[in-house]
């Protein structure tokens, strides 16, 4: 991911919270893109790995280009673990072209139609949500659907959601049909910025977009069989 995912922000109680989940949201869910950024032509038509939105399974492979800087990252499902409750978690491993040889890691798992991000060791001062879970997307979306980031947790210390069918995407990768945006409000700029996170169906995220941070879209993607765009090998690209 672009930064570490560092559960402990989710311990505060007031607006700075809500500030630190949100930037911590959109810097884990905008993340880069590889490649040339010249307009694709090709239409994504073989997109029924599923019916989700969030499809996670070993193996699946993002890669995704940052327009404000021309960065790239790459993300990879590498493997299974389990929290300290037994809950089985994926590990989504992830770096930078700006510095390619330092990997991130977080955990992901789906419950209850949300996809989820975790910690793996829970909290000893969080009795409410031990292993700070946040829902970062919803799997079966549909247009209109609204939902807190944090379960039991106050709207005031919250993030809402909201699913926005957009039909089609057009990206590096190609061109994505049934996509839905998840967007959210982020304050932590101490302005109302809309954060716009992109999710095809069947593929998963392909990108979002924001006021401060531009936008990101997805270069490559392989899930299973099927691979879409090209790759571009990010430990060769020059270190900013």
């Amino acid at each position: 991911m672009t930064n570490c995912f560092t559960f402990s922000h989710l311990k505060m109680k007031d607006s700075k919270k809500l500030n630190l989940i949100s930037r911590i949201v959109f810097l884990l869910l905008l993340i880069a893109i590889s490649q040339s950024c010249d307009s694709p032509t090709s239409v994504v038509d073989d997109q029924n790995f599923d019916d989700s939105f969030t499809p996670l399974k070993v193996g699946i492979e993002r890669q995704y280009f940052y327009y404000s800087d021309s960065s790239y990252q790459n993300t990879r499902i590498s493997g299974i673990a389990f929290r300290a409750d037994s809950q089985k978690v994926f590990i989504e491993e992830s770096s930078l072209s700006k510095d390619p040889n330092n990997i991130d890691s977080s955990y992901m798992f789906i419950r209850d139609g949300f996809l989820y991000l975790t910690s793996l060791i829970k909290s000893e001062y969080l009795s409410q949500n031990p292993y700070r879970e946040i829902r970062i997307a919803k799997t079966y979306a549909q247009n209109g659907n609204t939902w807190l980031l944090i379960q039991n947790e106050p709207d005031s210390t919250n993030i809402l959601y909201t699913a926005i069918d957009i039909g089609d995407l057009m990206t590096p990768a190609g061109t994505f049909n049934n996509v839905m945006n998840m967007q959210y409000i982020n304050y932590f700029f101490g302005f109302p910025d809309t954060v716009n996170v992109y999710y095809a169906k069947g593929i998963g995220n392909i990108g979002g977009s924001s006021s401060h941070s531009g936008l990101v879209l997805v270069n490559y993607v392989k899930i299973d069989n099927m691979e879409y765009g090209s790759q571009v090998p990010i430990a060769i690209l020059p270190k900013k």
